[in-house]
């Protein structure tokens, strides 16, 4: 493992050997990178330890998975039936995709599979945080574990990914068509777009929530009035709120010098705008667009900006076959319209067209 900096050590005195070297570059960095947000640093910084901000750099890192299985008995043939994968948004999991993905399964006879990107849920923590990186480890997860004979025997696996991983999604498809035989955009689009004002208030609520757990062994249940209103500051939407708070790792060890973290990174996302690059479309530095030549399905939500006029004009630049289904909701269509999208996703399997 390569890491990028100094050594790899979790907590960073404020002593003669780190105060050039360390303290003066990072505290640069914070102020450029929060933008006039002093006091919000201030507020993190001022206990006389600052917490290894350095993630390791990994070109590939091993995922997550997780089955999605039904309860009840699902006969399907993988010879016959080639499998899908979906792929969460920034600040989700695989998690987010259990129950749909359990219904799907059973309703349309196939394996549903789930990955947690890197420095999500329960995969490996490291930077680059690029959409290259992202498709990259999950061409690494289908090509070593999943059986790539059965998946090029049925022309590629369904791919679906919401946000963050609807870009996924759609690079895979666009480097690797072999790899997927239909794909499934959940609200987004093949564009470049600013998502400060998205991403950010986010990664500052999670922060200052790290802060205040710091040194308190109080179960979650005696935190979580406050944790909600600490979140209530940055985040209006009550079911968005709890998506975020749903990463809190509450089930790792608590001492004082293990203090309660989210799953994410929070504090070197925001630190080093990482998230930032949620916005990025890095076929758009391309002078030619490649071409998707099978079935693709757009889920647009109605009351969302993340597809709009320009963004679905873009699609057909890249994609051949599109179909728009439109939900009467905002962004969050699984958690809002779980039995639509259900139902969508399982007519769009089975068409045979």
């Amino acid at each position: 493992m390569h890491v990028c900096g100094p050594p790899n050590e979790s907590i960073y005195e404020f002593d003669n050997n780190y105060q050039i070297h360390l303290f003066v570059p990072l505290m640069i960095s914070l102020f450029s990178v929060c933008r006039g947000r002093i006091p919000f640093v201030i507020r993190h910084f001022s206990r006389g330890v600052i917490r290894d901000a350095l993630l390791p750099c990994e070109s590939v890192v091993e995922l997550s998975c997780e089955v999605y299985k039904h309860r009840g008995d699902v006969n399907y043939d993988q010879q016959r039936s080639p499998p899908m994968m979906m792929l969460h948004g920034l600040f989700g999991s695989k998690l987010n995709y259990r129950t749909v993905g359990r219904k799907i399964s059973q309703l349309a006879k196939l394996e549903v599979k789930g990955l947690d990107f890197r420095n999500h849920g329960s995969s490996p923590h490291a930077i680059p945080l690029s959409y290259n990186a992202l498709a990259g480890d999950v061409i690494h997860h289908i090509e070593r574990h999943e059986d790539i004979d059965a998946i090029k025997r049925n022309d590629g696996l369904i791919l679906l990914g919401h946000l963050m991983g609807a870009k996924v999604a759609m690079l895979i498809a666009l480097q690797r068509p072999d790899l997927v035989s239909k794909l499934i955009v959940v609200d987004n689009s093949p564009i470049k777009q600013d998502l400060e004002a998205f991403v950010r208030p986010k990664l500052e609520g999670m922060c200052e929530i790290e802060r205040e757990l710091e040194g308190t062994k109080a179960p979650n249940s005696a935190m979580w009035p406050r944790i909600t209103l600490i979140l209530s500051k940055y985040v209006e939407d009550e079911r968005e709120r709890f998506f975020l708070m749903s990463n809190l790792d509450v089930k790792g060890k608590v001492t004082a010098s293990i203090p309660r973290r989210f799953r994410i990174p929070v504090l070197e996302f925001l630190q080093n705008d990482l998230a930032l690059n949620v916005g990025d479309w890095p076929l758009n530095r391309q002078p030619s667009k490649p071409k998707f030549h099978k079935p693709v399905l757009i889920m647009k939500a109605k009351h969302s900006d993340f597809i709009d006029e320009r963004g679905l004009k873009e699609f057909s630049n890249y994609f051949t076959q599109l179909k728009v289904d439109t939900f009467d909701t905002n962004h969050w269509i699984v958690a809002n319209q779980p039995e639509e999208f259900v139902r969508s996703v399982v007519a769009f399997i089975e068409d045979k067209e």
